[in-house]
């Protein structure tokens, strides 16, 4: 919802679920996004979290082609804890 945007919570909720993921062994977060969410790809870059190498790229921006079905490219990305 836009009017929750940039008060911090997404970044809160992160902050909160990397700490409980880490209290069962995970050192290693995964998401994915849109090639067109540039939103969702400038706020995961912003916390921290790198670009997976795709088998594409658009604007300098890697990602992987049809991952989610033909026409569907997304960015993966990983943060290490």
């Amino acid at each position: 919802n836009p009017r929750f945007r940039n008060k911090n919570i997404g970044k809160k909720l992160y902050e909160r679920f990397f700490e409980e993921v880490k209290k069962i062994g995970i050192m290693v977060v995964e998401c994915v996004t849109s090639i067109e969410n540039k939103l969702s790809i400038n706020f995961h870059r912003n916390l921290g979290f790198k670009i997976k190498n795709g088998n594409s790229e658009i604007n300098g921006i890697s990602y992987f082609e049809d991952y989610d079905g033909k026409g569907e490219h997304r960015v993966l990305f990983n943060y290490e804890l």
